[in-house]
């Protein structure tokens, strides 16, 4: 059985990603300047009739009141790693103003993300924070709170961590797959997998919640391709953690897990690996 253990859960960049944020986004994207705030007022909403009380907040706090706040500061785009790495966080800064954007919470939990842009701030807010709502609605104990409005960032700027590699844990037990691998970004759709010896595969999803992996017979691995379903879990370090099942035309298994830390696992997540009857 190859079993593998390789871990960037707590990188920011893998080994050969030497593009600057400035080289990736453009610099009109990456000079954009936020307003940044170790405290900023939350504006969130726990379901779709809190959402009016969020948007007064956001309304009352324009750029201006907030930049006149102690530690108040404007601070660059390529500098909030969320906002460059992730796609949704580009597509807001590629936005003009009013524009919103706005992420389930509590994140760990709550899967996901969307951004407005629309003719006055408020509606903007609005707009994301209903999205974000519908589609955490089925989840329990799930709101959402905007990220970013205009050009004020509405969370701590610890909130903008973004991993660009991330742990994947995988068993295929019929494939002598067994171990941690490396799960990198390509975009929204494709999350390609390393092993130690280099490239094994990726993990292409239809934005529905069917996915195909696809092990390409590199790093030792056996050639094969399963299609399944994944499930979102919530956010890790700015990526969203995910579990994949999955089943090939022999018939055999595969779980993927992509997102959770080597110790998250231990403490309990790895259980999510067992693979589902039937």
């Amino acid at each position: 059985m190859l079993i593998l253990s390789l871990s960037f859960a707590g990188c920011t960049t893998l080994p050969d990603d030497r593009l600057t944020a400035r080289a990736r986004i453009g610099e009109p994207l990456a000079a954009q300047r936020l307003v940044v705030l170790p405290r900023p007022p939350a504006v969130q909403a726990e379901n779709q009739a809190a959402v009016t009380a969020a948007v007064r907040v956001a309304e009352r706090n324009t750029a201006a009141v907030l930049e006149r706040r102690e530690g108040a500061a404007r601070v660059r785009a390529e500098a909030l790693a969320w906002l460059v790495g992730h796609p949704e966080g580009r597509r807001y800064l590629s936005l003009q103003a009013p524009r919103a954007l706005a992420r389930g919470a509590p994140a760990a939990r709550c899967p996901a993300v969307s951004v407005s842009r629309a003719p006055t701030t408020g509606g903007a807010v609005s707009q994301a924070l209903a999205q974000c709502l519908a589609r955490v609605a089925t989840l329990p104990d799930c709101g959402c709170e905007v990220l970013a409005y205009d050009d004020i960032l509405a969370v701590p700027r610890t909130e903008m961590a973004y991993a660009t590699g991330t742990t994947a844990r995988l068993s295929a037990p019929a494939l002598g797959l067994d171990g941690l691998f490396v799960a990198e970004a390509l975009g929204l759709e494709r999350v390609l997998l390393r092993g130690l010896g280099g490239r094994l595969g990726e993990a292409v999803f239809d934005g529905e919640g069917g996915v195909q992996v696809v092990l390409d017979g590199a790093s030792g691995a056996p050639a094969a391709r399963f299609e399944g379903r994944d499930t979102l879990i919530g956010w890790r370090r700015g990526r969203l953690a995910r579990r994949i099942t999955a089943r090939d035309g022999e018939g055999r298994t595969l779980v993927l897990l992509i997102g959770f830390s080597p110790e998250e696992l231990a403490a309990g997540a790895g259980a999510l690996l067992a693979p589902e009857a039937g």
